[in-house]
């Protein structure tokens, strides 16, 4: 493969411009042993006049193929050159810095900005920064030498304001956190695209450390964001995948002035058991007596038990949309002032156990319909 590679490499050097074969050939050579790490053939090729600036077929200079490998000694050989240290990825605009920082060679990343790396630069297509893909792959002691040299640490994306906090919250960086937050990192950016938040990745995700932190420096847990059209909190992220010491966390954080009303709350067990049914194979068959032990278990377990609760139409409205692989789910009954919901398939197992009743959502109001239910419906 890697013969083929540098064939393809040494053709296109060739047909660039008025090039002689032996330059393409060296020009060629010189990205290979960059990118394998073949010391003393870059030496070589230097000597003998070939650019150290010289670029794959895809644009990628030999800087980066060297940083990006961690082959400290060739970097610091084309650096000698006068190879260009910000020189960028043609198709994008990503640095070599930001490609280095991603992978996380660190000695590397240190060299690049003693030669004068700019550590805000951003990529052409979308923004992000170098800090920002060290962030992202928990790279603590790289986001520190770029904070220590004046990263922008509230630097965002262009498509959606994405920042360096939000990719270390959702991957779970700890010590990352710790470094941007004691940079003064904003903690209540939310996302142009859904309104998401730090506080919202970490609590979704389940790191009820970075939680902690967030929550310490100001983190908003009123904040909502929007998705599928239905508006969560920190909190209903959490409560969708159970992470109830993170939800009870955050509840103590808005104790003082409670902003969710218990149909809220209830609007939150409700998605939460939606979301588990529809991602566990085993359940596909759960009958309705099942899923509605397991809400009144969640209720219970919320401090909601005796309250005036119900479904928001609103959110019933979308589990009856809820579709995945022929299996839906439905609103199916009411008791008292709770409406519970089921998950039936189109299989004959869940005939065998008697008619199914589907409801429909007409002015806010439930209405049961019995043996509604089929594979063309």
């Amino acid at each position: 493969m890697k013969r083929i590679m540098s064939l393809i490499l040494f053709i296109s050097l060739l047909s660039a411009g008025c090039t002689s074969l032996e330059e393409a050939s060296d020009r060629a050579a010189l990205v290979i042993a960059a990118r394998d790490g073949n010391l003393s053939m870059v030496q070589s090729l230097l000597e003998k006049g070939v650019s150290p600036d010289v670029r794959d077929s895809d644009g990628v200079p030999a800087l980066m193929w060297a940083s990006e490998g961690g082959h400290i000694e060739i970097v610091r050989l084309l650096l000698d050159k006068g190879a260009d240290v910000n020189a960028k990825r043609i198709k994008d605009g990503t640095t070599v810095l930001m490609e280095t920082a991603e992978e996380g060679h660190t000695d590397v990343v240190k060299l690049l900005m003693e030669r004068g790396a700019e550590v805000n630069a951003k990529r052409t297509k979308d923004g992000i920064t170098a800090l920002m893909e060290a962030a992202d792959k928990c790279h603590a002691d790289i986001v520190r030498l770029l904070l220590d040299k004046d990263a922008d640490v509230n630097a965002k994306t262009k498509d959606d304001c994405t920042t360096a906090l939000m990719e270390a919250s959702d991957e779970g960086c700890v010590d990352t956190v710790k470094l941007l937050l004691d940079k003064g990192a904003e903690v209540n950016v939310q996302r142009t695209t859904d309104g998401t938040t730090a506080l919202m990745d970490a609590a979704y995700g389940g790191r009820i450390e970075i939680v902690r932190l967030l929550l310490d420096k100001g983190a908003d847990v009123k904040k909502k964001a929007i998705i599928n059209n239905v508006e969560f909190t920190a909190a209903g992220f959490a409560h969708s995948h159970r992470h109830l010491d993170i939800v009870e966390m955050l509840e103590q954080a808005a104790s003082k002035d409670p902003v969710e009303t218990a149909t809220d709350r209830y609007d939150w067990i409700a998605l939460s058991e939606v979301i588990n049914l529809t991602n566990a194979q085993e359940t596909y068959y759960a009958m309705e007596a099942t899923f509605c032990d397991s809400l009144e278990e969640l209720e219970h377990n919320s401090g909601l038990e005796g309250e005036d609760l119900k479904i928001s139409p609103e959110v019933t409205a979308i589990i009856e949309q809820a579709d995945d692989n022929g299996y839906v789910m439905k609103t199916l009954h009411e008791k008292g002032k709770k409406i519970y919901m089921s998950r039936f398939s189109y299989s004959q197992n869940i005939h065998d156990e008697g008619e199914p009743e589907i409801s429909e959502i007409e002015d806010g109001k439930v209405k049961v319909l019995k043996g509604a239910m089929g594979p063309n419906r």
